[in-house]
């Protein structure tokens, strides 16, 4: 019986013998890990309370989930320390493969792979250089070096590596050894029907006013809202779109930031959707945005892409290895969004080239023979092939 452990900050939810997450990960993230090994083994930060609303089942056959001491503070990270080591340990010395998400408690499990010479993969699926500097607090600017830093040593350290980016995060964090360019976005191929729905939408006319949507937790400053209302505030009255957002977070305080812009009424916040919800809303949008200060490879980016979603964002992250040069504006800029929000709400023929471009792009992601690839790499990190 062959067994993997994967590590990573993620907050699970245990209720009524089922486990519950907010978003991702999911029981879908699971597949291509119970491809290869008989058991997986998650460990994360579980939450002795009722899942949030939308919460999505993360539980299913072959998976047990273990609580490790939630490290997300200062004050935690030294008190629980050695309790975390000494769990982590115990926990990874039965296994076949240590798979270690980047994160505080990911990093520190893969630094314990390491020292105990176990079978490690390393999964970097973000900068945490401009996550942490740009999470909009003191101690976020304070870890987020000390975590770049931690990173970069892991990547030339760990045997294999697995990349979401093409070239991005390749270029901040290098690995040494085996590696693996490949998102992480667990999407069907779309077909004919999903692209042709879309054009006739386009050709039929915008709503009035314009849906626009967006994904992302509402805290994360580094996501950006604050910029996509500004640039909402810069468009005359009559092209301005209603903003409509999916995700966690207390939307009051944007709600209140919204009317003093004068955007009263044109944002909305809908919560954290079930994932398999997520894909009928991105159907009901006109356009979507990601104007991030950092991202590495955004995952609703990709699901908006396989909606046939026209798609704006940002040059921050690996964002460009997914949008042309067009639909990108520089990190933070308000103006230069509300530009690109002009010349797309105001030409069908853009609006068109948007989504038949990015059907294609997702495409690529969801080539079934990345997946083998990935099942090959996972067998050969953990010395079965």
């Amino acid at each position: 019986m062959t067994l993997a452990i994967f590590i990573h900050d993620s907050i699970f939810y245990p209720h009524r013998h089922q486990m519950w997450a907010p978003g991702t990960p999911d029981r879908r993230t699971w597949e291509p890990y119970l491809e290869v090994f008989d058991r997986l083994t998650v460990a994360g930060r579980l939450r002795p309370t009722p899942p949030p609303a939308g919460a999505s089942r993360a539980d299913r056959p072959g998976v047990n989930f273990v609580a490790l001491p939630d490290l997300a503070s200062p004050a935690r990270w030294l008190t629980r320390m050695p309790r975390a080591i000494d769990t982590i340990d115990a926990l990874i010395a039965p296994a076949d493969l240590i798979i270690a998400r980047t994160s505080v408690l990911g990093n520190l499990a893969a630094f314990c792979a390491l020292r105990a010479q176990k079978n490690l993969l390393l999964e970097v699926v973000g900068c945490p250089l401009g996550a942490y500097w740009h999470h909009g607090s003191i101690s976020g600017k304070i870890y987020a070096p000390l975590a770049a830093l931690q990173t970069r040593a892991l990547a030339a350290r760990a045997p294999f590596v697995h990349y979401v980016t093409r070239h991005y995060l390749q270029r901040r964090y290098p690995a040494t050894g085996h590696t693996l360019a490949l998102s992480d976005a667990r999407i069907a191929s779309p077909d004919r029907a999903v692209l042709r729905r879309r054009l006739a939408r386009i050709d039929a006319g915008l709503t009035s006013p314009a849906r626009v949507g967006m994904i992302a937790a509402y805290d994360l400053h580094y996501k950006g809202l604050d910029v996509v209302l500004n640039a909402l505030r810069l468009l005359p009255e009559r092209l301005r779109p209603s903003l409509h957002i999916v995700g966690c977070g207390e939307p009051a305080p944007w709600l209140a930031r919204a009317r003093r812009l004068g955007l009263g009424g044109r944002l909305h916040f809908e919560g954290v959707l079930p994932r398999h919800d997520v894909f009928d809303w991105l159907d009901t949008l006109d356009l979507y945005v990601q104007p991030s200060r950092e991202d590495a490879l955004p995952r609703a980016v990709v699901e908006a892409l396989s909606r046939a979603v026209p798609t704006l964002g940002s040059s921050a992250g690996g964002l460009p290895e997914l949008l042309p040069d067009d639909a990108l504006h520089p990190p933070g800029d308000a103006e230069s969004l509300a530009g690109d929000l002009r010349r797309y709400l105001t030409s069908p023929a853009l609006l068109r080239a948007a989504a038949t471009r990015g059907v294609e792009t997702a495409r690529k992601v969801a080539d079934p023979a990345r997946a083998a690839e990935h099942h090959d790499f996972l067998r050969r990190a953990a010395g079965l092939a």
